[in-house]
Order: structure tokens, then sequence, then C-alpha cells
């Protein structure tokens, strides 16, 4: 673990480091420069709202092996940035905006509320617990295909955007997909409320509740899987 003494407003990483928890409580707006390096928490990560940025990220991991709960204050907008969740804490999202990539794996757990997230690629596997309530998630990419043992989205919205987008989905309950470029979905997958107003692909097994297919948009039910 390491601990830091900060006197300006800029800390650079210049390794690899593993430390407790990282917060930043000034008023004075502050920079993590990761030059590209990790960085290993198990605790609370907390930042003041609009306070602090990341440059040159590298990956946060959050790693904890007992069974706690953290808080992650993260509120910022970085496409660079990647998120990899390990063990079997538990960790509370507050705030956060666009990241690149979030990764859950082993049995750790994960909530998220209240919240209007864009995150290019979203992986949920092993014995991974993930809730994400009343919330808004711009996606590229989302991999559900693993059982997941807890994965609750009510109220959220999952809005595929772009052209090249893939769900792999086996066996969960989304609650509205939005379609509005391209999306390929894959496995067995039961959907609430589906709009399509771009092109949908269906590769698997799908039910769902309410399906509305805006003019001009495309719904191809595929036989390859």
């Amino acid at each position: 673990y390491q601990s830091f003494t900060i006197i300006s407003d800029t800390l650079f990483l210049i390794s690899y480091i593993v430390c407790y928890s990282l917060s930043w409580f000034s008023e004075q707006k502050g920079t993590l420069n990761m030059n590209g390096n990790d960085i290993s928490i198990s605790s609370n990560i907390i930042f003041g709202d609009n306070s602090f940025q990341i440059e040159h990220p590298g990956i946060f991991k959050l790693e904890e092996d007992k069974d706690r709960t953290h808080v992650v204050s993260l509120p910022i907008s970085n496409p660079d940035l990647d998120i990899l969740l390990k063990g079997s804490g538990s960790w509370n999202f507050n705030s956060l905006k666009s990241v690149n990539s979030i990764a859950i794996s082993d049995s750790a757990k994960v909530k998220i509320n209240d919240s209007n997230l864009t995150v290019d690629s979203l992986v949920i596997k092993d014995s991974a617990q993930f809730q994400i309530l009343n919330s808004v998630i711009n996606i590229d990419y989302l991999d559900i295909s693993s059982p997941a043992s807890g994965f609750d989205d009510t109220g959220s919205v999952w809005r595929f955007q772009n052209s090249k987008g893939v769900a792999k989905i086996d066996e969960q309950t989304l609650d509205v997909v939005e379609i509005i470029g391209r999306l390929n979905i894959l496995g067995d997958v039961a959907i609430n409320n589906t709009v399509v107003s771009g092109e949908g692909i269906i590769h698997g097994n799908m039910i769902i509740d309410s399906l509305e297919i805006l003019p001009g948009a495309t719904l191809i039910l595929s036989p390859e899987k």
C-alpha cells in the first residue's frame, strides 16, 4: 500500500501502485495523471463533483477479498478509462458518467442508481452481481452470457446508438432496450420493452413483452446463433 501527501494539484503515477483508498477533498480542481499505469484499490474512491479529472488512464482495479461494502464516487467523463472489479466486495457507484469499459468478475457486487452512463463495453461474468436502477446506459457491447448470479436493471434503459452494437445475453431479462443504430443480439433473452428505430438482428430465442418498430427501422430474425 502507498500513501501520498500532495503539495500540488496533480498526482503523477510512474508505475503500477496498490493503495487502500483514493480521495480528493480539496475545493481546488485536481488531476490524476496515470501515465498509462494501473492502480489497484480495495476500498472507497471519493472525488468531489467536477473537482477531479484523470489523464492518460490505465486501469482502475477495484479488488476486495472480503464481503465489505465500498463507495465509488467518481463523477468523471473519460472515454479511455477502464474499470475492473474482482473479488467478493460490494461497490456502490455514485455519479459515474463516461468510461471505456467496465468488467465485473468473481463474486463482486456492483450497484448503480439514477445515472446517465456512457460505456463502450460492459462484461459481467462468473458469479458477479450487477444492479443498475432507474438509469440510462449508452453502450456498444454488453456481455452477460455467463450465468451471473444476480442481475437487476429495473427502470433502466439500454441504448444502443452505434453501428456495431453487440449484446451477448444468456437467460437474463432486460427492462428496456432502444436500438437506434445496429444491434446484434446473441443468446436467449427476455426484454420487457423494445423500441427499434435502427436495425436489430436476433440470433437466439427472444421473449418481448412490448415491441415498437418505428418507420424505416428493421428487425431481422436470423437462423444463425
